[in-house]
């Protein structure tokens, strides 16, 4: 398993160390492996791949209108309903103790996507998903990240981010 792991990284730094894409060896499924009654799989995916949600407030505690605005269409695309979101994520973050959505703010970056349970409003449907009346829809949290770069990376983005930031 080591093994392939090694050869993977070995391919990625052999073709461009500094391009990820879908093409390259480390983008592709595992085998599955078996242990006892259970069968495991693996896959790697590229974090730069998601929305930074850290994006939306700068060094100095400000809200970037540009990924607000990406956010907000994100939320759109996904059908998530609940406008007040993308505020109520701002507020969380921001370093200020003014805005609508200031109760148990933490004013600083998020940690990782889990603490997105702390903010009202961002429960089990607008993280994971669920069935509305249209049927399915996909959750924020496949397309949400704390750990990215600044920049989504357009080579690896799901098409609903991808969408999101092209409008920008």
């Amino acid at each position: 398993f080591e093994d392939q792991l090694h050869r993977r990284g070995q391919v990625d730094l052999e073709t461009a160390a500094d391009v990820d894409t879908l093409h390259e060896t480390w983008a592709r499924k595992f085998e599955p492996i078996a242990i006892g009654d259970v069968e495991l799989s693996l896959w790697i995916e590229d974090e730069d791949r998601r929305f930074n949600l850290n994006t939306l407030i700068d060094q100095n505690g400000a809200v970037v209108a540009r990924s607000q605005g990406i956010l907000e269409r994100l939320m759109k695309s996904l059908k998530i309903t609940d406008n007040s979101l993308p505020q109520r994520l701002i507020d969380y973050l921001d370093k200020n103790n003014q805005g609508l959505f200031e109760k148990s703010a933490k004013n600083a970056p998020l940690y990782t996507t889990r603490e997105l349970r702390r903010i009202e409003g961002f429960d089990d449907t607008v993280l994971f998903g669920g069935t509305g009346p249209g049927g399915p829809t996909p959750g924020l949290l496949p397309f949400a990240t704390t750990w990215s770069a600044v920049q989504v990376n357009v080579n690896t983005a799901p098409p609903e981010v991808l969408a999101a930031v092209q409008k920008g």
